[in-house]
């Protein structure tokens, strides 16, 4: 089995591809995304075992992020809300690509990642067909005021408090989770002593979208006990099987 990276640019978006070049046909594309302050050669691993179990992945730099009209202290909200909104636009240059099968396109994003699959969700227009966010949550008021985040930002010297309260008010003025969605199968995980991402932020949102999912199953979510801010093989392997069963696998071409 050879994978196949790539490091390339589509829409002015610096990004890796990842692929088997053992597997023929159309494959279901993945658009994976990093986290806050992180690059597209941070999610490698993650990226290198979902194009081992036959996906097609495209990692992008995040707005403001890796080689992506990098700032020194990208405002966190702020380039969610961005590389969300660019997305369409990088997915549809893949349009004519032989490689991958364009209708049948998943996300998977890590922390900062999450939220931006969380915020697509809001848009008009949603492509992909399912959504998996990990370590991340829709409500980004509650990830604005959780306890470590302040005194992350500051220990990371992100910025002043003024900045920082910026940042929250960004938070508040837009924030996914007092807006509707399109019901794609969700799968959300994450860590029930995450100090960034509050799990009752992520509760009370599941117990508002339920009632849109007629399919139970396809709104899945774990909160792990004594699980932190980090993601786990076996997360990443519920990632593979959650894909699997919505997207499938690799099409004839």
């Amino acid at each position: 089995m050879d994978i196949m990276i790539r490091t390339t640019a589509r829409d002015d978006v610096p990004l890796l591809e990842l692929w088997r070049q053992d597997l023929p046909g159309r494959r279901p594309l993945v658009l994976a995304q990093h986290g806050y302050l992180g690059r597209k050669e941070f999610i490698l691993p993650q990226a290198y075992l979902l194009a081992a179990s036959g996906f097609f992945i495209v990692v992008p730099d995040a707005c403001s992020h890796g080689d992506r009209d990098a700032t020194a202290a990208p405002d966190l909200f702020a380039s969610a809300r961005c590389s969300a909104q660019s997305i369409n636009a990088l997915l549809s240059t893949y349009a004519r690509d032989e490689r991958v099968d364009p209708d049948n396109a998943g996300f998977v994003g890590y922390s900062m990642g999450g939220m931006i699959g969380f915020y697509y969700l809001t848009l008009p227009d949603v492509r992909f067909k399912v959504v998996c966010p990990v370590i991340a949550s829709p409500d980004w008021e509650a990830i604005a005021m959780a306890p470590e985040t302040r005194s992350l930002f500051s220990q990371a010297g992100l910025g002043t408090e003024a900045d920082f309260d910026r940042q929250v008010d960004s938070a508040r003025l837009d924030n996914p989770a007092e807006k509707p969605i399109t019901p794609v199968p969700l799968l959300i995980q994450a860590g029930a002593d995450d100090p960034l991402i509050p799990a009752d932020s992520i509760t009370r949102y599941v117990d508002q979208i339920r009632p849109l999912y007629r399919d139970g199953s396809a709104l899945d979510v774990q909160i792990y006990p004594g699980q932190g801010h980090a993601d786990t093989i076996w997360m990443n392997q519920r990632i593979v099987a959650f894909l699997t069963r919505y997207l499938g696998t690799v099409q004839a071409g």
